[in-house]
């Protein structure tokens, strides 16, 4: 597997955690999460301002710095925002994530003709996963972050799997390639 599928599936991993935590400590993780971003947003905000000054005087280093630096600071000391945004923050994710599936998915289908119901379907409950993020705290305010850590466990499982079948799929793929070649080269050899 390529870097990119390693990586998607250690993010699956770790936001099927996140489900999980928010599933059973939802407020404490809202609060550390924002926390964490905050503390990372200001070490960023600080090696771009620190740029600036030691190597690329220019103005975007700066002015970047200043921003993250803010953002992150305002991120410390009103967890509570963080909380109101978390669901559209991750629903944007996880719809990018599961359109990217779906046409990766119906270019393979394009390709080898070969039917991606499965992945096709698994992108579009990503999809509605998504949609559910981003009004969840409308239909259960109550249950609200639970929900999200439900939809998040979910998707990371959902998406796993689909990366799984997209890659087993290229994978069959390439095998007929070799096949077709092999068959074609014994036939021009006789």
């Amino acid at each position: 597997m390529n870097k990119l599928k390693t990586k998607e599936i250690i993010l699956s991993g770790v936001l099927i955690v996140l489900g999980i935590s928010l599933i059973i400590y939802a407020d404490k993780v809202t609060s550390a999460l924002s926390i964490i971003i905050g503390v990372a947003l200001i070490v960023m905000g600080l090696i771009n301002a620190v740029s600036y000054f030691k190597e690329t005087k220019s103005s975007a280093s700066l002015i970047l710095g200043t921003v993250e630096m803010a953002i992150g600071i305002f991120l410390i000391v009103k967890s509570s925002f963080l909380k109101e945004f978390i669901s559209f923050i991750i629903g944007v994710y996880i719809l990018l994530s599961s359109i990217a599936k779906l046409v990766e998915a119906i270019d393979i289908q394009k390709e080898t003709g070969y039917s991606q119901k499965r992945s096709i379907i698994l992108s579009a409950i990503g999809m509605g996963i998504a949609i559910l993020c981003g009004i969840g705290k409308i239909i259960v305010p109550d249950m609200f972050l639970k929900l999200i850590g439900l939809l998040i466990l979910i998707y990371g499982i959902i998406n796993i799997v689909n990366l799984f079948i997209l890659n087993k799929t290229k994978k069959d793929n390439k095998l007929l390639d070799i096949r077709e070649v092999k068959v074609v080269e014994e036939k021009t050899n006789k």
